[in-house]
């Protein structure tokens, strides 16, 4: 019976020891939500992509916006001050409090619906549900991010997985709707668009060698549901102030103008790539070739706080040697880095293949899209988690991916506990991970031997080639331990190393850099070879023509 409260089980102590961080370290983020709540619940409509009394300003789209002036109807019952706009860097005790249960409460409905993803993409036979939920549950990604760095990642998780759900079960109209809803959480999900979008299609017609047949009520019925949504969220705005709404929406939903960077570099093409420019750079100073040839005033940009060349709307970014990059550099290499998973929809639009193509497609943003943030990398990595369990190749990446990826996040928090207690905690899971896989990796091996005219037969054994490329990635990622402990105990007791506070980041996020392209080349690899779904994990595809 007690199999039954197992979500329950996992789901209460996963949350409930995260109060313990609510008056901890918390990032700009918590002032940018405060923000939100009082723009929503102060200002007419019509003022609230235009209010910029804060730098911190609206720029998510209008269901988000939505979301926010919900939770300021509940605000002013603990602290009425939290939602004055002129009230800035407010921080009393209930507005922390509140902000951080609103957190925790959407967190958990995310830890809810994925009990059933999961279920619905795993072995019933074995405990690789319970497995998999588990380390989904106690992942460090959404502790570092929403609980002390203060995000509502876990709660638009939830709706992409209720999407992905949704699709698994043919209910295409729910999909539909929920994934235009997520568009209108958080427009960055738009390059989850392709896998979506060919997935429904493919669902909604019929591709035969005479031509297209459109199957006339799911397709209006698909079509009618994301239009509605679109007229939910963008009407009002449209009914208050015109065209110019939506003109000053664009302007702050796609900010080219704040540079190809972030912050910290998030480890992706762009960081190796101004890497090798400085490399390069400095290196023809040093020879005595650097006249002409380098940009001397660029080898020492790109090094800090929100990173653009220019400021201009659509402006460059420049480097001291390398070309330049621009916003539409960016769009066209993404539109070619989500080929691979757009292809694997079109071949076969199963629901395993989905879930790979969506983390394909969402990768490639991360790779390669203008202004990424480092905390893109959460979704790749927990759409893996869901599929990790058809193929132990599939479990090694997802565990490879997470050591990468969590070590990424680790810069976030700087301050003191939470710096020393981040790497402890990605430690354990790490290692509760890796005993899981073991046990996973184990299983297979036993359904490896199988009795073949009463001989016992096994499996090929590995190639060199396979070890070589095992040992390879072992190498690589014993080196992020070093990283965590040259950050936190070396430069901080070096006075010349303190002198250079973004030294850390660069060589984390350069050599980082080095795991995430290869990672995002391989799951593209396995979006295109990657072995048909069973039978339980999609419905049956759609039904071909008699003429054919």
């Amino acid at each position: 019976m007690w199999t039954r409260h197992l979500p329950l089980l996992l789901i209460v102590p996963a949350l409930a020891w995260k109060v313990i961080l609510f008056h901890g370290y918390h990032s700009t983020d918590f002032e940018v939500h405060r923000n939100w709540l009082a723009i929503t619940h102060s200002l007419p409509l019509r003022q609230w992509y235009f209010e910029n009394r804060s730098e911190w300003t609206l720029d998510y789209p209008p269901f988000f916006a939505y979301f926010e002036w919900g939770l300021s109807q509940i605000a002013t019952r603990y602290d009425a001050r939290m939602v004055e706009v002129d009230n800035l860097n407010y921080a009393s005790k209930e507005t922390v409090e509140f902000q951080r249960y609103t957190v925790l409460a959407t967190e958990g409905i995310f830890y809810f619906i994925s009990w059933f993803v999961i279920g619905h993409f795993s072995d019933q036979n074995s405990g690789q549900r319970t497995r998999l939920f588990a380390l989904l549950v106690f992942s460090p990604l959404i502790t570092i991010v929403d609980s002390i760095h203060f995000q509502y990642n876990g709660f638009l998780m939830g709706v992409l997985f209720a999407a992905i759900l949704a699709a698994a079960k043919g209910w295409y109209a729910v999909c539909g709707v929920l994934f235009a809803s997520l568009l209108s959480l958080k427009h960055l999900f738009l390059f989850a668009a392709p896998a979506f979008g060919i997935y429904l299609l493919r669902r909604a017609c019929s591709f035969l060698r005479q031509g297209v047949v459109v199957k006339v009520k799911p397709f209006f019925t698909l079509a009618a549901s994301v239009i509605l949504v679109a007229a939910a969220s963008f009407l009002p705005f449209l009914l208050e102030g015109g065209v110019e709404q939506l003109i000053q929406m664009r302007t702050r939903l796609f900010p080219f103008g704040r540079g190809l960077y972030h912050a910290y570099w998030a480890p992706n093409v762009w960081a190796m790539y101004a890497a090798v420019d400085k490399a390069v750079g400095y290196a023809l100073v040093y020879a005595g070739k650097g006249a002409g040839m380098v940009n001397a005033s660029m080898l020492s940009a790109h090094t800090g706080g929100i990173v653009g060349a220019s400021t201009a709307e659509g402006g460059s970014a420049n480097f001291a040697v390398l070309p330049s990059i621009t916003p539409l550099i960016c769009i066209l290499l993404v539109i070619i880095a989500v080929v691979p998973g757009v292809v694997a929809m079109w071949r076969r639009p199963t629901a395993s293949r989905l879930v790979l193509a969506l983390a394909q497609n969402l990768f490639a943003s991360y790779m390669c899209a203008w202004h990424v943030h480092e905390k893109a990398i959460i979704p790749v990595i927990l759409l893996l988690l869901v599929v990790s369990g058809k193929s132990t190749e599939l479990n090694r990446f997802s565990f490879v991916l997470n050591i990468i990826g969590i070590s990424s996040l680790h810069p976030l928090i700087f301050t003191q506990p939470e710096s020393l207690f981040v790497p402890w905690m990605s430690f354990f899971y790490l290692a509760f991970f890796s005993f899981l896989l073991r046990r996973t990796i184990d299983e297979e091996r036993v359904r490896q031997y199988t009795t073949v005219g009463g001989t016992e037969r096994r499996a090929e054994k590995q190639g060199c080639s396979g070890f070589i490329i095992k040992l390879i990635v072992g190498l690589y990622l014993c080196v992020f331990p070093v990283l965590d402990v040259f950050t936190l105990l070396i430069v901080p007791n070096t006075p010349k190393l303190r002198a250079l506070p973004f030294l850390p980041l660069l060589l984390r996020s350069t050599y980082t850099s080095i795991g995430m392209i290869a990672s995002y080349l391989y799951l593209s690899y396995l979006c295109l070879v990657s072995p048909p779904a069973s039978p339980s994990s999609h419905p049956p595809p759609p039904q071909k023509s008699k003429q054919e």
